[in-house]
Parts: structure tokens; sequence; C-alpha cells
């Protein structure tokens, strides 16, 4: 069984507790996502095999968690990034 931890200061103000509510609720989102999707991942998780369809199934929670699929610029394009939070 998968299970995250969630480290915090002892501490928080008002808005840092709102986030650290908010990405828990992330968090046990894609728990409970990849819980449920586990068979699935290990029957995929083969030797040799293309990591796509692992991906587009774990993927498939990403929109409604709010995050995009990875974007790749161009240094020409000024700025080279990963996927990101919508949320944050």
């Amino acid at each position: 069984m998968a299970e995250f931890e969630r480290l915090i200061r002892s501490q928080l103000s008002p808005e840092e507790g709102a986030e650290v509510q908010r990405v828990s609720q992330l968090a046990q989102q894609l728990l409970s996502h990849l819980e449920s999707s586990m068979e699935l991942i290990t029957a995929l998780h083969i030797h040799g095999a293309q990591s796509r369809a692992i991906q587009d199934t774990v993927g498939r929670l990403e929109d409604q968690l709010g995050f995009g699929s990875e974007v790749v610029l161009a240094p020409q394009d000024g700025l080279v990034t990963g996927g990101s939070a919508r949320h944050c």
C-alpha cells in the first residue's frame, strides 16, 4: 500500500495552513489514483517497454489536479521549463 508523509513547521500562518491543506488534498487524490491503478501500472511495467503507457495512466489525473503536461521551450524562446502546478 502506498502512503505519503506530510512534514510541516509547527507554526503556520493562516495562508500557509490553507496551502498545506490544499497540498494534502492533492496528495490524497494522487495516492488514491495510484492505488486504484496499481494493477494496471504493474502490468505495464515491463523491462524495455516505453514508459509512455505508465505516464498516460498516471497522467489521467493531472488535469483534475490542476497540473499540466510538461512543456519544453527551446533556448531561443528565452526560457526552458518543465511541467508546473496551476494551483500554486
